[in-house]
């Protein structure tokens, strides 16, 4: 696993801005890497997905019956309660009418940089997952958009740039354009 860049204080304070009553952009909120950046044929992800850690949503348990509304987690992914008496079905039955998938939080750019619309996968450093980093959150029309909120490097687009990261190094390398 990943080692923490830095000790979050206390997470009771780092809600994010909709529940403190905010429009979002004011302060930043802690979150761990779900799913992380990759530049390879195989599988080509420009962004990350995030869970926050004010998120405290339960591991599914057959021995819980849950109400409405009630969220859960299994195999990472976030699941709601549809229906009132959900004892020992499956969120991740094909078809089930007892659980919806709640869509994973996405961040496609950087705080800073939110204007210029730049693929994650053209900065340095590349963030993996497991690891805990900052997001700010903005808040527009009803629709939330997280950002990453940490200090990254501009190495530029493909045309320009001879600094790519190296996901198998995790560090920055020179590459030949």
């Amino acid at each position: 696993m990943a080692k923490d860049r830095f000790d979050p204080p206390e997470m009771a304070q780092y809600t994010p801005a909709a529940k403190r009553g905010g429009t979002g952009g004011g302060g930043s909120v802690y979150a761990t890497i779900v799913t992380g950046l990759s530049y390879s044929d195989a599988s080509d992800i420009d962004h990350y997905t995030i869970r926050l850690l004010t998120d405290t949503t339960a591991a599914w348990s057959a021995e819980t019956t849950y109400a409405a509304g009630q969220y859960v987690i299994k195999s990472s992914k976030k699941y709601i309660s549809a229906a009132n008496d959900n004892f020992n079905h499956d969120p991740e039955e094909a078809q089930s009418a007892w659980w919806t998938l709640v869509p994973d939080i996405e961040i496609h750019e950087s705080w800073l940089d939110k204007s210029l619309s730049r693929d994650l996968r053209y900065y340095v450093t590349w963030f993996t997952a497991g690891e805990i980093i900052k997001v700010k959150s903005e808040a527009v029309n009803g629709t939330t958009t997280y950002y990453l909120d940490e200090t990254m490097t501009w190495a530029g687009s493909d045309a320009i740039s001879s600094l790519r990261w190296s996901e198998t190094a995790n560090r920055a390398r020179a590459v030949v354009v």
